[in-house]
């Protein structure tokens, strides 16, 4: 009775397979795109099977990618926003800079014009007296300007007592009485 059975349902099997082929045939699909169903459902299976067994683990990985990926986009425009605020920044920078550098030649050259007269009246007719604004060596780089805590120079006070020497840095030229004499002038020219 159990052969009966098998025969029986052998026989309906390879009719059901020769029915799905004709009707394959007559809506126009081929065997290649059989494959091809056949090759998804395969990769379904294998993703189902990466991803914890069952269709929902699946489609819960696929919530945790699609979160992961939002985050992932939220943060490149962010970065994207600091860049932006970044160049912004860094030329309101090097503009403010440069606004600092023109106001302290015109001030250096005012202050240098005062302490001249006070050490020509301290019997230093020879003197020569400037403030030099020399470019910071170390600090940020910004747009290829280096700025340092204080701006992108240090005045260096130049000085020289006597006729025909160039000025050179103060602390290395000056004598102790001539010091004392240019710190005089310093502060009475402020």
């Amino acid at each position: 009775e159990l052969g009966e059975l098998l025969d029986q349902a052998e026989i309906a099997l390879s009719e059901a397979s020769s029915l799905l082929e004709r009707l394959i045939e007559s809506a126009g699909g081929d065997s290649s795109s059989n494959v091809e169903v056949e090759e998804r459902l395969e990769a379904y299976s294998r993703l189902i099977a990466r991803f914890g067994g069952t269709v929902e683990s699946l489609v819960q990985a696929g919530e945790r990618l699609e979160a992961g990926l939002r985050e992932y986009d939220m943060a490149v425009q962010r970065r994207t926003e600091l860049e932006v605020y970044l160049e912004d920044t860094s030329s309101a920078l090097v503009r403010l800079a440069g606004k600092i550098t023109a106001g302290r030649e015109k001030a250096s050259q005012e202050f240098s014009e005062r302490v001249l007269l006070e050490l020509k009246k301290l019997n230093m007719p020879w003197a020569q007296f400037s403030v030099e604004l020399q470019r910071v060596s170390r600090g940020l780089d910004i747009q290829g300007a280096i700025l340092g805590s204080r701006g992108s120079e240090n005045p260096v006070f130049m000085f020289s007592a006597n006729r025909g020497i160039p000025p050179e840095p103060l602390e290395s030229v000056a004598s102790g009485g001539e010091l004392s004499r240019v710190a005089l002038s310093i502060a009475l020219a402020q």
